[in-house]
């Protein structure tokens, strides 16, 4: 099922219908309408527009409410007219008479707004959640365990499948922190024993500096790891 590029910005733009209602008007996803969107090369609508829609439809309903009621000043002049219906739903919303107040007006929210639109859940934060996320992943070293970037560096031509697979024999294929079983790791994660460097240098294979571990505590051990490196230096020594 196709719409027409024409019918779809008329619904759009003209009839003002969300994305969600123009799904449910075609009983498609709202993917699917996002998709014909880009499609056609239509421009959606900003968050800002999207809630000045929506103040729109609250000003139209509070003042028939209002012209009913017979509280609006009519005064001569399309100017003085609309000023004095604007002026009167602003005084409304502030006092809360008709719901929360609307973030377009300014105080409330408006102030605690990202650079990208949405709202920051804490006033003091420099970004929202989202915007967070994409500067950690572009800045990594932002991040409190950052090393330099060293678990990218390649493993030594020594650390082969025969060198491991010593290793976990010597420690009877059991976690030397957890005493997981590799029978146990390969029903839960379909994965073999992993063997970890002690001191974090990949170029040093000696059996000394290796041991094994199951996979879960292969990923605990990147966190303070002058402990771990004295708790499995301890271990490796005692078995000697």
């Amino acid at each position: 099922m196709v719409i027409n590029s024409k019918k779809l910005s008329y619904l759009y733009w003209t009839k003002k219908l969300t994305i969600r209602e123009m799904a449910l008007l075609y009983h498609v996803s709202h993917v699917t309408i996002l998709s014909w969107l880009k499609k056609y090369k239509i421009k959606t609508r900003t968050h800002s527009e999207s809630q000045l829609g929506r103040m729109v439809s609250d000003k139209t309903r509070l003042k028939m409410s209002l012209k009913k009621k017979g509280q609006i000043p009519w005064i001569k002049g399309k100017h003085h007219k609309k000023s004095s219906i604007l002026l009167i739903i602003k005084n409304n919303f502030m006092k809360g008479k008709f719901g929360k107040l609307h973030h377009n007006f300014k105080g409330g929210k408006e102030r605690f707004r990202c650079s990208c639109g949405r709202i920051k859940k804490n006033r003091y934060a420099k970004r929202c959640w989202n915007c967070w996320i994409i500067y950690k992943f572009n800045h990594p070293e932002v991040h409190y365990n950052w090393q330099c970037g060293i678990s990218k560096l390649p493993y030594s031509f020594k650390f082969t499948k025969k060198l491991k697979e010593s290793i976990r024999r010597r420690d009877n294929y059991e976690c030397r922190n957890c005493n997981k079983t590799e029978k146990q790791e390969l029903e839960q994660y379909y994965k073999v024993l992993s063997v970890h460097h002690i001191d974090y240098n990949k170029q040093n294979c000696k059996e000394d500096n290796l041991i094994t571990l199951c996979n879960e505590c292969n990923h605990r051990v990147n966190a303070s790891r002058d402990y771990w490196y004295a708790y499995f230096k301890y271990i490796i020594v005692r078995r000697k």
